[in-house]
């Protein structure tokens, strides 16, 4: 199956090199700081393989931050609602502003110190299924890295009401106090500017079907289509290693209209299979004739997402 990329979205917050502006870490933790940002979404065709198909692709809805020092949560920040929608680009990437800087987090204010800090976009999606109420309860980063971003309906579609969601992480951030204090020579008064880099949870997922122009030329039409092993879970926070979980779903005899099929899907990351020749990435094992749910594939991981294509077949037999 060609796979049209995990469209990654960077979050880039205008600022300094953090490694400049810090170079001793001459500052005061656990005093009043405050996050003050500047932000630009691109859009999508500038850093993926596939443009956005519409520019809701690029937006951002809701937003949180989780601040994070070892495995303890400090501070979840809600930023929705003060995220300010600046301009859209001509290439249909968007830019963001704090309307003021936020001193408070949905756990206390926020205090400087050096923290991994989470970013967390969208995540009422349906591809993803979670409140702002359950990001704010995680208790630890373990429980944060084990969360599941969740599509249990098996949704292929995404609208402008639904949009993306996405995660991020950036380790060793600096905030530093909004102001000085004995022993301490570095401040940030008017907010300290952070940079994410988040990458979308769900991919999408594109076939065209293309036929020759020679009328003598055999001809597919496709007719329907079924996606089988959609995962219902993925983690929120991406890792290298599987990104699923084992729950696993199918969606069959789809109606294809055109010569196309389009789809968005959880992230179904696996370690690679077998390295084997071209034609035998589809080898399967079991009876004959088996429906797609019975074959066992020799050589792919298990689980792996594969999409089976009918249609009407004209012109010399092969057979």
């Amino acid at each position: 199956m060609k796979r049209f990329g995990i469209i990654s979205i960077f979050l880039l917050l205008l600022t300094s090199c953090q490694e400049e502006m810090f170079p001793e870490n001459k500052f005061e933790a656990g005093l009043p700081a405050a996050l003050s940002l500047d932000l630009t979404v691109p859009t999508a065709n500038d850093i993926a393989v596939t443009k956005a198909i519409n520019d809701y692709e690029s937006e951002i809805r809701e937003f949180a931050l989780i601040l994070a020092n070892g495995n303890s949560i400090q501070n979840v920040v809600d930023l929705t609602g003060n995220l300010q929608s600046q301009s859209t680009t001509t290439q249909g990437g968007r830019t963001y502003k704090l309307a003021n800087p936020v001193t408070e987090g949905l756990k206390g204010a926020i205090l400087s110190g050096t923290y991994t800090i989470y970013g967390i976009a969208n995540w009422s999606s349906p591809f993803c299924n979670l409140t702002l109420e359950a990001i704010q309860n995680f208790k630890s980063v373990n429980d944060l890295k084990a969360a599941l971003s969740t599509n249990p309906d098996l949704a292929l579609t995404v609208s402008g009401s639904q949009l993306f969601p996405m995660s991020g992480v950036n380790e060793s951030v600096n905030i530093l106090p909004i102001e000085a204090s004995a022993g301490n020579t570095e401040t940030a008064p008017n907010g300290n500017s952070i940079s994410i880099s988040l990458k979308r949870i769900i991919s999408h997922i594109e076939f065209v079907f293309k036929n020759g122009n020679n009328e003598e030329s055999p001809k597919f039409v496709p007719t329907s289509y079924s996606i089988y092993n959609l995962p219902k879970g993925a983690k929120l926070i991406s890792s290298e290693d599987n990104q699923v979980n084992t729950e696993y779903g199918h969606q069959e005899n789809l109606e294809i209209p055109g010569s196309e099929i389009r789809f968005f899907m959880l992230e179904n990351v696996k370690p690679a299979g077998s390295n084997t020749s071209y034609a035998d990435r589809d080898k399967w094992t079991g009876p004959s004739g088996a429906s797609p749910t019975e074959k066992q594939f020799t050589n792919a991981p298990e689980g792996s997402t594969f999409v089976v294509v009918k249609g009407e077949y004209s012109g010399k037999s092969y057979f």
